[in-house]
């Protein structure tokens, strides 16, 4: 901009140098009305996280080298041999134990012989589109804020969304896991059906297999 205010001083003495300074001006507004509108919608540089708006509030929670936000997995799955049922989550936030902090799980996500699901895990997390829900093949995105539980399993939703744009298997010390990131649209409810709207919300998770 100091360039700019350096061309406009030089160049004000004609009119059609005016016309021009105006123009720059111009230009340079809608540029950083652009890039005001550009920035609506929260965004993350870190490794994992779960960013958006709730209730048209900024809401983020980053996993970072500072180490006051945790990514938990946490499991959940029925054993009956040789057939199994799990479901897949993970939460980002200061503590699964503390608040806040988002969760996104897949519900019964692999249903068969328990013995298939080393090969078939990294194959569950598709990209693309997902319907919210509890059951085999849905999603759900939940939201602790330290008193109570909200939930897109609670109730109705309207203009919803939940895409999967990446999915990547990840192999280190620890073992083998899937990273997965996407975009969210969704309503969060209550036990009480009182409702919060999430937007323009995005994340990356990493989910672990059972075995």
């Amino acid at each position: 901009m100091a360039a700019w205010e350096e061309i406009g001083i030089h160049f004000s003495k004609s009119a059609h140098n005016m016309r021009k300074l105006l123009f720059l001006c111009c230009f340079a507004v809608c540029m950083t009305a652009c890039k005001k509108d550009k920035d609506t919608n929260p965004s993350s540089s870190a490794a994992f996280y779960f960013v958006g708006k709730l209730d048209g509030a900024v809401v983020k929670e980053e996993l970072t080298a500072t180490g006051d936000v945790e990514l938990v997995t946490s499991n959940n799955g029925s054993l009956a041999a040789p057939d199994c049922t799990f479901e897949y989550a993970t939460s980002i936030g200061s503590s699964a134990n503390n608040a806040p902090y988002f969760e996104v799980s897949f519900p019964a996500l692999f249903s068969g012989n328990c013995a298939d699901e080393g090969t078939r895990f990294f194959g569950l997390f598709h990209t693309g589109s997902w319907t919210y829900g509890a059951t085999t093949g849905k999603v759900a995105v939940h939201y602790f804020d330290g008193t109570e539980m909200w939930s897109s399993a609670n109730g109705a939703q309207s203009d919803a969304m939940f895409n999967v744009t990446r999915s990547e298997k990840v192999t280190s010390f620890l073992g083998v896991s899937q990273t997965v990131g996407g975009i969210v649209t969704c309503q969060l409810y209550n036990s009480s059906g009182i409702v919060k709207k999430l937007e323009d919300a995005s994340f990356v998770l990493n989910f672990a297999p059972w075995f």
